[in-house]
């Protein structure tokens, strides 16, 4: 049905109703457990990698065997426990995806068929 086949009289009368929570794009539908971890493991990692930093800073003062092997430890466990957190963020990101894929070709498949044939296809 097109805009010219709508009785004019029902335009004002018809209101759309709000979108379903499920079927909105926006940060809830990242809203996992996983994400929250993704998020904390980033931010220790972020912490990590900035006390690899202040250690660096006392080692050229200073330079000592412990502060060899913290450094070594703030860098390697920042860079490990980034990359756990890069990988479920990944993980998330993918499934919100699929689920946001899903629900856009279940709404292309819903609509009727005069309405889909009516729309112009770009060659």
């Amino acid at each position: 049905m097109t805009l010219t086949q709508v009785d004019p009289g029902r335009l004002g009368q018809t209101r759309p109703s709000p979108p379903e929570p499920d079927r909105t794009v926006d940060w809830r539908r990242l809203r996992t457990p996983v994400a929250v971890w993704a998020l904390a493991c980033s931010a220790v990692a972020a912490v990590g990698t900035s006390l690899g930093s202040l250690v660096a800073g006392r080692l050229a003062e200073h330079a000592t065997s412990t502060l060899v092997w913290l450094l070594a430890a703030c860098v390697v466990g920042a860079a490990l426990l980034d990359t756990v957190a890069r990988t479920m963020w990944a993980g998330v990101v993918d499934r919100a995806e699929g689920r946001l894929r899903a629900d856009l070709l279940d709404a292309a498949l819903h609509q009727p068929l005069a309405a889909l044939s009516a729309q112009a296809v770009a060659r």
